[in-house]
């Protein structure tokens, strides 16, 4: 027999569909960062996943998270023992990579990359990127030669970073996607410095804002250019005295 770790949680497509709808961006960044850093350690260690979809992937009520099912993982190299015949497709259809899709047998990390764009797409809008309604070739065709729905069509709120990164895990050909999961981590983290910085800059505008035009306004707005990033801002907004607190910690 097997002992296996019991993981408590639900899938994370289960997640989305009934939980949150399209994932914050926040928790996107943290719940993204987990699943890249796990791939990674995969990889390092020379597995290639291969069938990375959001139903094998629990989230549990703290948000932690864990990637399941290696059944078609390949060791990478591996080409003594070829589990995949030339033009057997292994995978699920709408997570396959172009490469997976036509049937290759010497494909690389960057299938998983390809999967893990596809997954960042449903955690973002919430939806699946491909209607349910296409049949296999329909569906096949679109993975091949088209690239993903564009992620404000789906979910007007997302992020614009968002659709960078998607794009470049996405491309067609493997050589243009990211070279590896911590490089698709290093731009995750970089989309939320940018985006931790915005709110700052955003903070700052409307405070200058609120400034021009109450003037019982008692603000101390240079302690602000030494916050790093923002983290740690507390605001509090009282419209009906027409003062602004900013509570720095």
């Amino acid at each position: 027999f097997l002992i296996m770790e019991f993981v408590k949680g639900q899938p994370l497509n289960e997640y989305i569909e009934k939980v949150s709808g399209p994932i914050n961006e926040e928790d996107t960044f943290q719940i993204m960062k987990q699943i890249l850093s796990a791939v990674q350690y995969a990889h390092d260690k020379g597995i290639m996943h291969r069938d990375l979809k959001p139903s094998n992937i629990v989230i549990n009520r703290k948000k932690e998270i864990k990637i399941l099912d290696f059944g078609i993982a390949k060791k990478l190299g591996d080409k003594g023992h070829q589990h995949t015949r030339i033009g057997q497709k292994l995978g699920t259809l709408p997570y396959m990579s172009p490469e997976q899709i036509r049937g290759f047998t010497d494909i690389s990390i960057s299938t998983d990359i390809y999967s893990l764009g596809v997954l960042l797409f449903q955690i973002v809008t919430g939806k699946s990127a491909y209607s349910g309604n296409l049949d296999e070739f329909e569906l096949s065709k679109k993975i091949v030669e088209e690239p993903l729905p564009r992620i404000k069509d789906i979910y007007p709120g997302a992020a614009t970073y968002f659709q960078t990164i998607i794009d470049k895990a996405t491309e067609k050909k493997p050589e243009n996607r990211f070279v590896s999961c911590f490089q698709f981590l290093e731009a995750v983290k970089q989309a939320q410095k940018t985006e931790a910085q915005v709110g700052i800059c955003n903070l700052k505008e409307n405070i200058s804002i609120e400034n021009e035009t109450l003037p019982t306004i008692n603000i101390n707005v240079s302690r602000i250019e030494n916050i790093e990033q923002n983290k740690n801002i507390n605001g509090i907004i009282n419209s009906n005295s027409k003062l602004i607190n900013v509570l720095l910690y």
